[in-house]
């Protein structure tokens, strides 16, 4: 469907959405938005185009100013050999106080998706109705009511559709470092409406970062309290795996307004009529009072904890480990090392992020090693405490995507010798040992990975230090909590 026959299904569209209620509305743009027929609007594609031209006269037919010359906002991408454009769908609705109109609120919601899959012959479609037509929709609802509000704005709203969000933040990053007119001197906050259509199921709604705006939190329960909205995180930590990222990281209070990970995230399952649409009309309509109430307010300004996040800050980050690898007794006085044997381990671990460079790492770790020697297996079970220091080789999106080399110090204590009454000439082992590690990693979001060798420095056994133990492990961990 070109943009020329578009326009008049949206006329068609707008007549029938005009005496609809509001979750009626927002399930008629769910209906459009998440069609097969839009190819889950992967980047790209034709029905990503179809979902920008819907969104884009949504925003003239409520009257909102465009972007530039039109209500686009393109900006390139190269994925590998391939060049694309993405396409922001960008609208103003001008504040009504002579000096306030300068300043700005940005309400955002990602349009795109990650588009389809061929499956046995079979075309399968992402539609992602939660994920996020319904920010979309919710985003489309609040142009229609705000801008029949212009007089109580003082303070203008930007309205965005964000393109490539599922690629890598793309197209807030790129509408946030432009130079334009929307410089982020003159934007006061930014909102985020990333899945909104399960409030039931999840029980509440997150407003995670509001905390980085001054009295941010007192306001949004305010305005919750009139809409018997639950709030449940509104904490002042910048969410790193939405468009919050690209405006918190150049110091705009932001926040992500957040229903859960309930619908069937990033699979075929996310269909519209999955979707709750009344609690999804409350979460709109709470949403449009408490974005008039800051376009309202007569100063909106960070709170003093919050400087940005783009020097990283100190976070800190747990989570559960386990790995598998090889160890043995190296003999340093000999020309032959001892038979490798299988190495395993299980513990948690805890993380403590210096800025976006360091990273201070610390596992508690029990461990099955040992190695074949020149009178039998030896067998130990240890309790292990690697503490290393993490050098962030990339670091994206408030370190959701690590990469590093590490290097540090452990400490063993051998609880027992699992072939020890099966060796009776066996000389006495250390009860303990320490060592050197080093190795690389990476983490993805929730996931840890990791390649690391270790090294004894004080012996195997009490008498003599000619025999000690090395090893290598790979190393699986999952993080808790987290963001989306």
């Amino acid at each position: 469907m070109s943009r020329f026959i578009l326009p008049f299904l949206f006329l068609f569209t707008v007549s029938s959405l005009h005496a609809q209620s509001l979750p009626e509305r927002l399930r008629a743009h769910l209906d459009f938005l998440a069609a097969d027929s839009l190819d889950g609007r992967g980047l790209g594609t034709p029905g990503k185009q179809k979902a920008a031209a819907y969104i884009a006269d949504a925003f003239k037919n409520a009257g909102l100013a465009p972007f530039d010359d039109d209500y686009f906002h393109e900006f390139f991408i190269r994925i590998s050999m391939v060049n694309l454009t993405g396409t922001n769908v960008v609208g103003v609705l001008e504040g009504s106080d002579p000096e306030l109109k300068n300043e700005f609120i940005v309400i955002g919601a990602h349009y795109d998706h990650v588009g389809f899959e061929m499956k046995k012959g079979e075309r399968v479609v992402y539609n992602g109705a939660d994920d996020n037509a319904s920010g979309t929709a919710g985003l489309l609802e609040l142009v229609r009511t705000l801008s029949g509000r212009r007089s109580e704005l003082k303070r203008s709203v930007i309205f965005i559709a964000f393109d490539g969000e599922e690629s890598g933040l793309l197209g807030s990053k790129a509408f946030a470092s432009s130079n334009g007119r929307f410089t982020p001197a003159v934007i006061r906050f930014m909102f985020s409406m990333d899945m909104i259509g399960m409030y039931k199921s999840y029980n509440g709604l997150d407003l995670k970062g509001i905390g980085t705006l001054d009295q941010g939190p007192e306001m949004a329960r305010e305005v919750a309290e009139k809409h018997n909205i639950r709030l449940k995180d509104i904490s002042a930590s910048v969410e790193a795996r939405t468009d919050t990222w690209s405006f918190g990281e150049r110091g705009i209070p932001t926040a992500h307004a957040f229903t859960g990970l309930k619908s069937p995230y990033h699979k075929p399952e996310d269909d519209a009529p999955k979707l709750e649409y009344e609690e999804m009309g409350r979460v709109v309509e709470f949403m449009a009072d408490l974005g008039a109430r800051m376009a309202a307010a007569p100063a909106l300004k960070p709170a003093s904890s919050f400087k940005g996040t783009d020097k990283g800050g100190v976070r800190f980050q747990a989570g559960v480990v386990a790995g598998g690898g090889s160890s043995f007794f190296y003999y340093r006085d000999a020309f032959y090392n001892a038979k490798k044997k299988a190495e395993f381990s299980a513990g948690l671990f805890a993380q403590l992020h210096l800025g976006k460079k360091i990273t201070l790492q610390a596992d508690g770790l029990y461990d099955f090693n040992g190695s074949d020697s020149q009178i039998g297996p030896v067998v130990r079970h240890s309790l292990t405490v690697p503490v290393v220091l993490q050098y962030n080789l990339l670091n994206q999106n408030g370190g959701q995507v690590r990469m590093y080399p590490f290097a540090g110090a452990y400490y063993r204590q051998h609880l027992g010798t699992v072939t020890e009454d099966e060796i009776p000439d066996l000389p006495a082992l250390a009860d303990s040992e320490m060592g050197f590690t080093y190795g690389f990693g990476l983490d993805v979001m929730k996931f840890h990975f990791s390649l690391a060798f270790r090294r004894d420095l004080t012996g195997v056994f009490v008498t003599g230090d000619d025999v000690s133990a090395r090893g290598a492990m790979v190393n699986f961990g999952y993080k808790f909590g987290g963001g989306l």
